[in-house]
């Protein structure tokens, strides 16, 4: 376990102990700042490791779990096939724990296995937003936030020991679908549905399968994150569906390795901490249809390898003030009509994490785009990492330039610069009427000074202290009262 930096020691040269107090201060708010994995407070949850990134697939065969594994996936999320093994449960389960698999699964069906480990997560039924069949045919109003607050409460109150996963349709991205029914163009609905009836909100959208309105929009799985997060709280980690296969053989089409590898970093640059990919073809019906697809199990293999090898990284929070795009110049005009002012061309983030940032990018339209990012703190020529990719990009001057084909998603590593040393006093001296304080300057800063007895009221020294000059006599400029040499005083060094 890692504990917090300690302060200790009660130097005599009240400057010092004023200054080590302060630092540590400070060590402190930047480890109460890091995200945690956000599953922690579910003891029987997902891993709460920062190594562990869920990704799921959707209602798969018992039977599959170590191929799916071997791609990646450490989630089922539902399943099917327990037929196979006489819909004996527990063997059921064997395969799982095996391919060390977890389940997200329905509560009823599995009630009597609330204590083992193979179980991360109950789920309530699939797509209540959307509009729901009738028994004698035609379909009726989605389930409203209050029936499906119900459903849940049930679930809490029998084991509060796991979070509720719910996925939600592609109204989430989409306010026009028209299969929400009588609740079409009702995107308030969302926030209800969350506050109160999920633990893991999710949704599912599939443009390249799609063949109304939201065809080939592949925006639309960042934007769907957007909202989600933004209708959820931080203890709510986020989910996404990801399409693999061509899910109707006579309509719509399957989605390329590559737009399905956008696909998913739309999803994690924009906050989704958790995938779900859906692997059926459903008409006509093939289960097997991901792992009969040998180009697109390699795809999701490499990209699931990226996310685990990047999760650490992905659970810290972002560094707002490192990159900015500085020019985006698309191979023909941008037609972004229809889309949302918040949807960006590019998305990308950064992350910060053991010495190395990790700008995470993607090309969120259907451009082949020239992008060039500036990067703050960065000076002369230095290399960044293109993950997964064997090459590294240049950046010069701070100035990091590449090109991004229609989709693509590119993941720079980047080692930080050498990071100044930190500031410290180096050197007193206290004589009647005078005070003499030497620090070791950045010569491209200058510095205030201040003085407290409490270490929270600070009253400034007056004086110019220019960083050319580390070297201050503050007897002409400072009340000699500020300057008495007891232990009540502190004085404080900072950059201006």
């Amino acid at each position: 376990m890692k504990t917090a930096p300690q302060c200790s020691g009660r130097g005599r040269h009240f400057h010092f102990f004023g200054w080590q107090v302060i630092t540590c201060l400070g060590l402190l708010l930047a480890c109460n700042a890091l995200e945690a994995n956000p599953y922690k407070p579910w003891a029987n949850g997902p891993p709460s490791a920062d190594t562990h990134f869920p990704i799921g697939v959707w209602y798969q065969d018992i039977n599959w779990a170590q191929q799916y594994a071997d791609a990646g996936i450490n989630t089922y999320v539902y399943l099917d096939g327990l037929w196979r093994v006489g819909d004996d449960k527990n063997s059921g389960l064997q395969y799982l724990r095996n391919a060390g698999v977890k389940l997200i699964t329905d509560q009823n069906e599995w009630s009597g296995f609330a204590n083992d480990p193979a179980i991360v997560g109950w789920m309530l039924p699939d797509e209540p937003d959307n509009a729901q069949p009738l028994t004698g045919g035609g379909y009726g109003p989605p389930f409203t936030p209050a029936e499906m607050h119900t459903r849940y409460n049930a679930i809490k109150a029998a084991d509060s020991t796991r979070p509720v996963y719910q996925n939600y349709g592609q109204g989430v991205a989409y306010d026009g679908w028209v299969g929400r029914g009588v609740r079409t163009n009702h995107p308030e609905d969302y926030p209800e549905y969350i506050n109160g009836g999920a633990d893991i909100p999710s949704f599912d959208i599939y443009p390249a399968n799609s063949t109304g309105a939201v065809q080939n929009q592949f925006w639309r799985v960042a934007y769907g994150v957007q909202r989600l997060v933004q209708w959820s709280n931080p203890a709510q980690p986020v989910w996404c569906c990801i399409e693999t296969t061509q899910i109707d053989s006579t309509k719509g089409r399957k989605p390329t390795t590559t737009e399905m590898r956008a696909e998913v970093w739309m999803a994690v640059i924009h906050g989704a901490r958790g995938i779900n990919y859906f692997a059926h073809q459903i008409s006509p019906f093939n289960a097997s249809a991901l792992r009969q697809d040998p180009d697109m199990m390699a795809a999701i293999t490499r990209t699931n390898r990226e996310i685990r090898d990047l999760a650490p990284a992905l659970y810290r929070p972002s560094v707002t003030n490192l990159a900015t795009l500085a020019s985006l110049v698309p191979d023909t005009p941008f037609d972004d009509t229809g889309i949302p002012p918040e949807v960006a061309r590019l998305g990308f983030v950064a992350k910060e994490f053991e010495g190395y940032y990790y700008l995470l990018a993607v090309g969120m339209r259907d451009r082949t785009m020239q992008a060039t990012f500036d990067l703050a703190g960065f000076t002369g020529t230095k290399t960044a990492l293109v993950i997964g990719e064997n090459r590294t990009v240049d950046i010069v001057n701070g100035r990091l330039a590449d090109t991004f084909v229609k989709y693509e998603a590119h993941l720079y590593r980047i080692e930080k610069p050498a990071a100044p040393p930190k500031l410290r006093v180096t050197e007193s001296l206290w004589t009647p009427g005078s005070f003499f304080l030497r620090w070791n300057t950045d010569p491209n800063a200058a510095y205030r000074l201040s003085w407290s007895t409490n270490l929270q009221t600070w009253n400034a020294l007056s004086g110019n202290y220019p960083s050319t000059d580390s070297t201050l006599t503050l007897a002409a400029t400072v009340p000699e009262s500020a300057l008495a040499f007891t232990d009540r005083y502190f004085i404080r060094v900072e950059k201006e």
